[in-house]
């Protein structure tokens, strides 16, 4: 049933295919009893009125919903979740219907970093790590706003997605340009984000919490999320340095949720970051979602392709760390068309061994031993191992780029681009692995710096510069 429902999943998110009649998922050990997913054309529906919707189910379904427990509107999707007592001949009849598409169990979700708590380890060194030396350079013999940090093997991720190959990462720098803007919003849709952490600089600002998760607020209570939003846009973690964090709290602090939470996020998302933009300044958004399903879901693959062009926001998700062929999880089946799905590498570029793979995997970066922020009271920092990593590196790498071009970028070009700047061939493939694209994600807007190059300040380069001219005018 599982193979089944994946070589349907595609179809049925993109509606292309005239399947009807399949309740999906009826076998998954993740659905939550009682309660089903279905999406329709808003042309069917706009109302978000639960009683209204129950009501229609009745007369034009022909079923008796007990209860409407959510309506999500995405430009021309609606998604709906509710519990339905029945038989498995009503069920085929909701399933049939010709306005119903998808219809399918509700199931729990996992943070896509199911091992980090074997892999945590607290950074002792944090005040080290924040004392590395950065600082103003030349970029092709001209004096610009670039910067370098010098690294060294304990932000190993960092320098490699600057590099083409595997760098001497002792010795190379992470570079980035001083104007990348505070006009780009990461969306960290996690486990919520330590919003006083002293990487983010109080660039974490207000997010969304899931229903069901009642009572709390965005502040993490696991540790993932933090992690996450640390890697993207961490003062000296991050790759995107100065990009605004939203957090978008979908799992509770053991790291579970439900797809209903997740599409509800994207939702509010939708909504927040077009809201943002009524204004007259360019204003651009990114996601990481590091929460999926351990099965095919329709649902979630449908709305995570529609919420991309409602948004004009690509997301970046993690690819899983099961090891196995990522198209039987959701999201996975739609990373063509919808989002990037990102598998893990380690620092000597081999395939992180828990990494997923398989075709619907269409980008790789590093996520093995990952340092970044964490949740405590001294800010500390701690290394994580997942896919989660990964794709928040590809989340700061198309941050970085929004902010660089200060222009509003069209979701399918900002995923081609992301596809296109990637290095292929770079990462060592096991024979298991070989349907997996040999692309390694890569954003370099400043080139690496000679050591003899980098000075403490912008007036060190116009010092330099001069003393330059001045030799020149010496010798003529």
């Amino acid at each position: 049933m599982r193979c089944l429902a994946t070589a349907l999943i595609l179809c049925l998110a993109l509606a292309s295919c005239g399947v009807s009649g399949e309740v999906l998922g009826l076998d998954y050990p993740s659905k939550i009893q009682n309660e089903y997913l279905w999406w329709m054309y808003t042309t069917t529906t706009t109302s978000k009125d639960m009683a209204a919707i129950k009501q229609w189910a009745l007369t034009e379904v022909g079923v008796d919903v007990f209860e409407v427990l959510g309506i999500y509107i995405m430009g021309g999707t609606t998604a709906v979740h509710a519990h339905i007592e029945g038989s498995d001949e009503s069920l085929n009849v909701v399933s049939e219907h010709a306005d119903i598409q998808n219809f399918q169990v509700h199931q729990t979700t996992k943070l896509r970093g199911a091992i980090q708590s074997k892999l945590l380890e607290p950074e002792a060194g944090a005040e080290q790590v924040r004392a590395t030396k950065t600082g103003f350079f030349q970029n092709n013999e001209v004096a610009t706003n670039c910067l370098a940090e010098k690294t060294g093997s304990r932000l190993w991720g960092l320098t490699r997605i600057v590099s083409t190959d595997k760098p001497d990462y002792e010795n190379a720098y992470y570079t980035w340009n001083t104007f990348y803007g505070s006009t780009v919003y990461a969306y960290v849709v996690d486990s919520g984000v330590q919003a006083d952490h002293q990487e983010l600089e109080g660039r974490v600002v207000s997010g969304f919490v899931a229903e069901s998760l009642k009572g709390e607020t965005t502040e993490d209570l696991n540790g993932h999320g933090t992690h996450v939003a640390g890697t993207i846009a961490g003062k000296t973690v991050g790759v995107a340095k100065s990009a605004n964090i939203v957090p978008v709290k979908v799992v509770d602090k053991s790291g579970v949720g439900t797809v209903a939470d997740i599409i509800a996020s994207f939702e509010w998302v939708m909504n927040d970051i077009n809201a943002k933009r009524a204004g007259d300044t360019v204003v651009n958004g990114v996601m990481n979602l590091a929460v999926g399903t351990e099965y095919p879901d329709a649902v979630l693959e449908r709305v995570i392709y529609t919420v991309r062009d409602a948004s004009l926001m690509v997301a970046s998700v993690a690819a899983g760390n099961h090891g196995t062929d990522a198209c039987l999880m959701s999201p996975g089946p739609t990373s063509t068309y919808a989002h990037v799905l990102v598998g893990a590498t380690t620092a000597g570029d081999n395939l992180a061994a828990f990494s997923n793979v398989g075709s619907c995997v269409n980008l790789l970066a590093p996520g093995q031993r990952i340092l970044s922020s964490y949740i405590g009271q001294s800010s500390p920092l701690a290394k994580m191992s997942g896919t989660s990593m990964a794709a928040a590196h590809v989340t700061g790498i198309m941050a970085k780029y929004l902010a660089h071009e200060s222009i509003q970028v069209a979701p399918e070009d900002l995923q081609a681009w992301v596809l296109e700047q990637a290095q292929s061939d770079k990462i060592n493939l096991e024979e298991a692995s070989a349907t997996t694209p040999n692309k390694m994600a890569y954003y370099e807007a400043c080139e690496q710096p000679e050591p003899q190059h980098v000075f403490a300040n912008k007036e060190e380069v116009w010092e330099n510069e001069l003393e330059k001219l001045l030799k020149m005018l010496q010798k003529s």
